[in-house]
């Protein structure tokens, strides 16, 4: 498994993204809108700047000396936190941890059904009286559970699970199983099919059934939509993104360097499939 911290450093490599960096010359609090800065070598900071302390992202407002700013705390859908002193503080980076966060869970969202985990679910109990149980969904993509291959009972007072095929599944905006004879009361109903890997947050690592060799897959999915929301940019803005040089980098070049990258995913992604789902799958969302 691969922490969070690590897939986002590895995109920032791959993407070029080096963005400069200073530290915090003093603690500021999650509701504070002041930030000491340590660099007073030259003026690095401006008006509507954006800098990332942590996973947050902070939009300069005003500087008030060489090493004071006012700021805007939690832009960009990220969450204003606290933060020590000497916490690093990377200066207008080409893009956010949120952003990259982003372009990892959908790439983990496109190995599916290449990659998948194997789930269990025993949320579910029968009262010898209720035919029709509704499918659980998943945590992390919020999904129905997509695709059920065994369902078992366990009555109360046993220890083992026996598989039932005395059912059949309800489609629709809400799938059920509608099981032929109600389940005996108390007993455990324990569902086992396979789903999409599941999200990561900041403080994760990738998932335990995602295979070693695998991790890079979402790291190269991102760099990909990354380098393509950089061509957008370049289109509709006139400064900032825009390189005006001589030598600058002709109009497409992010647009085709995406589309190698999701190539790079698309090839992985085939020969690293650990192989097919079982083929008795039973439910398929």
């Amino acid at each position: 498994m691969a922490s969070v911290a690590t897939l986002i450093q590895r995109v920032r490599r791959r993407a070029g993204d080096w963005p400069e960096i200073d530290v915090l010359g003093a603690s500021i609090t999650s509701s504070g809108t002041t930030v000491t800065v340590s660099d007073t070598a030259s003026p690095r900071y401006f008006k509507n700047q954006r800098i990332e302390i942590g996973y947050e992202t902070l939009l300069v407002d005003a500087g008030a000396s060489a090493t004071t700013l006012t700021v805007f705390r939690g832009g960009h859908g990220s969450t204003a936190a606290s933060y020590p002193s000497g916490t690093t503080v990377l200066v207008q980076p080409a893009f956010m941890s949120m952003e990259i966060l982003d372009g990892l869970n959908d790439g983990l969202d496109n190995l599916w059904p290449f990659f998948y985990q194997h789930v269990i679910d025993t949320s579910l109990t029968g009262d010898g009286a209720t035919y029709e149980f509704t499918i659980p969904t998943l945590a992390t993509p919020a999904i129905v559970l997509p695709r059920l291959h065994t369902v078992e009972i366990r009555q109360s007072g046993l220890v083992e699970y026996v598989q039932t095929r005395s059912f059949e599944i309800l489609r629709g905006a809400t799938p059920k199983i509608k099981f032929w004879f109600p389940p005996p009361a108390s007993c455990s109903i324990r569902l086992q099919g396979y789903a999409p890997l599941p999200h990561v947050t900041t403080a994760d690592s990738t998932h335990a059934q995602l295979p070693y060799m695998a991790d890079d897959l979402a790291v190269n999915w991102a760099v990909g939509q990354l380098l393509l929301s950089g061509e957008a940019r370049r289109v509709r803005r006139d400064t900032g993104v825009i390189d005006q040089r001589e030598e600058a980098n002709r109009v497409g070049s992010s647009l085709s360097a995406s589309r190698d990258w999701r190539g790079t995913f698309y090839q992985q992604r085939s020969d690293l499939s650990p192989g097919p789902m079982a083929p008795h799958v039973i439910l398929g969302l």
